[in-house]
C-alpha cells in the first residue's frame, strides 16, 4: 500500500487515520502494542519522519503513549469527560423516536450524563451541521441514526466522519458495510423473513410489500421477505413488491396510499400486504377503505413497530413489537461502556422483534405446513 497514490491528504494524516481504523478493526485494548515505526514505514513506503508525525499527533490527542526501548502502545479514550452525549436522530418528537430518545435520556441521566439532541429530519446537510456542532461542544460520545442509511458508501461524508472519529460512537438501526462501528439495531432481515413466513403459514401465497427503499431497515425487511418466498418456492412477483424514497413521504406525496391503490387495483392483487411500518400501513388502509374493501376479509395487512395506534385501527393491526425504549437504553449503555472501557469492537447488538397477532390477517383455506 502506498499512501502517496491515494489522494492529496498529507501522508502523515492518512497514516493517522489508518492507525485509528486499525485500533477499531483489531479490537486493540488498553496498553496493547501497536506496529513499530520501522514496520509502518516499510509497510506504507513512507519516511520515518512521516511516521513520527502521525504518532506525535495521536500522542497529543492522548490516544497512544511511547515507552523507550519497548514501542508504542494504545492508551485508550482518556480525555476528561464533559458528561455530554450527542444524539442525532432523523426524527425526535413523534412515532417510535419519542420512546427511543426517552430511553437514551433515562439511562444517561442515571449515570450523570446529559444529552445534546439534534433532529436531522432525514437531511444530509442538517446531519453534517449537527455532528460538527456537537464535536465543537466536546461531546464525550455520539449516538446516531444516519440519514438514508442504505445509500451510505465509503465516499460519503458520514462514512469518513465516523471512521475518523476519536470519540466512541454507536449507530442505531444501521450497520454500515466496511465500517467497524458498534451498532444496535432490529434484526430486520429476520423480521422480514418471519413476517412473510407467518403470512404463508396463514395460507397466503400472493404477498405484497410496501417499503421505504433508501433506509436499511426497509431494504433488509424486503430482502428477508424475498428470501422467505424463495425458500417456500413461491413466485416473486415484481408487481407486488413496491418501494418508495424517504423524500416522497416527507414531501407529503402519500406514497403508501398510492402504492396500496396500485396493488389492490391489479387484475390479480395480493391477498396480503406487509408494510414497512405501522404508519405506512395506516396510510395504505385509507386506500383499502376507499375501494370499499374490508380488512382482513378482502385483504390482510401486517405492520411493523407496534406503534401507539396499531391497536386503534378499525381492525387491530397485526404487527411486530419494536423495543423502542429498550433500544434507546441499550444504545446508551453500550456507549457508556465504550467511554469507560475504550474497547471499540465488543458491542454489536441485533434485536429480534416479537410478532403481535391481532385481527388484520385472515387465515385462508387450509393452513400451510411450514418447513
Amino acid at each position: 500500500m502506498d499512501f502517496a497514490n491515494q489522494n492529496m491528504t498529507p501522508k502523515y494524516h492518512q497514516l493517522k487515520n489508518y492507525l485509528l481504523n486499525y485500533i477499531q478493526e483489531k479490537g486493540i485494548g488498553i496498553d496493547e502494542k501497536l506496529p513499530s515505526e520501522n514496520e509502518l514505514a516499510k509497510t506504507f513506503n513512507i519516511s520515518r519522519n512521516t511516521v513520527r508525525q502521525a504518532i506525535d499527533s495521536l500522542e497529543k490527542a492522548g490516544l497512544i503513549y511511547r515507552v523507550q526501548g519497548k514501542g508504542t502502545f494504545y492508551r485508550g479514550y482518556q480525555k476528561e469527560q464533559n458528561k455530554i452525549i450527542g444524539v442525532v436522530s432523523p426524527v425526535t418528537s413523534k412515532y417510535i423516536y419519542t420512546d427511543i430518545i426517552s430511553g437514551i435520556e433515562e439511562y444517561a441521566h442515571e449515570h450523570d450524563f446529559n444529552i445534546l439532541l439534534s433532529n436531522s429530519n432525514g437531511d444530509y446537510n442538517k446531519q453534517r451541521s449537527a455532528i460538527e456542532l456537537m464535536l465543537e461542544k466536546n461531546i464525550d460520545g455520539l449516538i446516531i441514526e444516519p440519514v438514508l442509511s442504505s445509500t451510505i458508501n465509503e465516499d460519503s461524508y458520514i462514512f469518513q466522519k465516523l471512521r475518523n472519529l476519536t470519540i466512541p460512537y454507536v449507530t442505531m438501526d444501521c450497520r454500515i458495510d466496511g465500517l467497524s462501528a458498534p451498532f444496535i439495531t432490529i434484526d430486520d432481515y429476520t423480521a422480514g423473513y418471519q413476517a412473510t413466513e407467518f403470512l404463508i403459514g396463514e395460507g397466503h401465497k400472493k404477498i405484497g410489500m410496501i417499503f421505504k427503499e433508501d433506509v436499511l431497515p426497509g431494504k433488509m425487511r424486503q430482502e428477508g421477505m424475498v428470501q422467505a418466498l424463495k425458500d417456500h418456492r413461491l413466485a416473486i412477483n415484481p408487481e407486488y413488491i413496491l418501494g418508495f424514497p424517504d423524500k416522497a413521504e416527507k414531501a407529503g406525496q402519500e406514497p403508501a396510499y398510492h402504492l396500496t391503490r396500485q396493488l389492490i387495483d391489479l387484475s390479480d392483487p395480493p391477498t396480503a400486504i406487509f408494510y414497512y411500518n405501522d404508519e405506512t400501513a395506516f396510510r395504505g388502509f385509507k386506500a383499502i377503505k376507499q375501494k370499499k374493501w374490508t380488512v382482513p376479509q378482502d385483504i390482510s395487512i401486517l405492520g411493523f413497530d407496534d406503534s401507539e395506534f396499531a391497536d386503534l385501527f378499525e381492525v387491530p393491526l397485526t404487527t411486530f413489537k419494536h423495543p423502542k425504549k429498550e433500544l434507546g437504553k441499550k444504545a446508551m449503555e453500550i456507549l457508556l461502556d465504550l467511554i469507560n472501557n475504550s474497547n471499540l469492537m465488543k458491542h454489536n447488538l441485533l434485536i429480534l422483534p416479537e410478532l403481535i397477532k391481532r385481527q388484520s390477517v385472515l387465515k385462508i383455506q387450509q393452513k400451510v405446513q411450514l418447513k
